[in-house]
């Protein structure tokens, strides 16, 4: 009996099939509806302007990424102050890098891991565009620590060139790792995940950029400012194109 409904049913719908929505009353309809909006007591059209939508975005993100920035500020001017007594600054410095790129993706990361990122995309507003300018406000603010942690490291060793190879650059190269990470294992990418792979990154550069540092300043001292500005520019790039594709891909449904 059921079979027979559920087919009689299908009969049914299979003869009334859905009407067709006109692109010319679709268009009819949002305008009266702006026109109606526009009349009601009290309501002001929203401004979409870029700066006005990144604002918005900016009370979404995690209170815990502004304090994990402005601790790696202070630990950065801690180390400027001669605070810790070591040797090498930089390899305390290198540790912030691979930190604050894990900041890039903790919106995703917690979306993914809570199976929420589907409900997420079918909101109001375009979900690659919520992640693209969330990652663009917390990608700014970590470039304003690195800015800052290089304008201390300057006045105290008078290289940038080597804050840039031994902090920036494990940065981008871990961001660009995470990012490409997300993108072919969102389902098993959680936060210690990540924070294992940054971890393991930071085994595996350091000795690697220790090596090449200690080979520049020998034979190609000259040469170690280009080297290491070829290097920023390539995992960029990289970096770039990994959140490109990984938000392009929440549209798609296919991360």
């Amino acid at each position: 009996m059921k079979r027979t409904g559920e087919k009689e049913l299908r009969r049914i719908l299979a003869q009334n099939p859905l009407p067709e929505a006109k692109r010319e009353e679709i268009v009819r309809l949002k305008q009266e509806i702006r026109m109606r909006a526009d009349t009601m007591p009290g309501y002001s059209p929203p401004d979409n302007s870029l700066f006005l939508m990144l604002l918005r975005q900016i009370p979404y993100i995690t209170a815990w990424v502004w304090t994990v920035q402005m601790g790696t500020v202070i630990f950065f001017a801690l180390l400027y102050r001669d605070v810790f007594e070591s040797r090498e600054p930089l390899l305390l410095m290198s540790l912030a890098g691979p930190v604050l790129a894990l900041l890039l993706v903790v919106d995703l990361v917690r979306s993914f891991g809570c199976n929420m990122w589907e409900m997420e995309a079918a909101c109001r507003h375009d979900l690659r565009q919520l992640t693209a300018m969330r990652m663009c406000i917390v990608g700014a603010a970590d470039v304003a620590v690195l800015a800052a942690g290089s304008a201390f490291y300057g006045r105290k060793e008078g290289n940038i060139w080597e804050f840039a190879l031994f902090v920036v650059l494990p940065f981008l190269m871990s961001s660009s790792v995470y990012l490409w990470e997300l993108k072919l294992f969102p389902n098993k990418c959680g936060g210690y995940v990540l924070a294992v792979t940054g971890i393991v990154l930071m085994l595996v550069c350091m000795p690697v950029l220790r090596m090449i540092h200690g080979r520049m300043l020998t034979f190609c001292l000259n040469l170690a400012p280009r080297f290491t500005v070829l290097a920023l520019v390539f995992f960029g790039i990289m970096t770039i194109c990994a959140a490109v594709r990984l938000c392009g891909g929440l549209k798609s449904g296919k991360r």
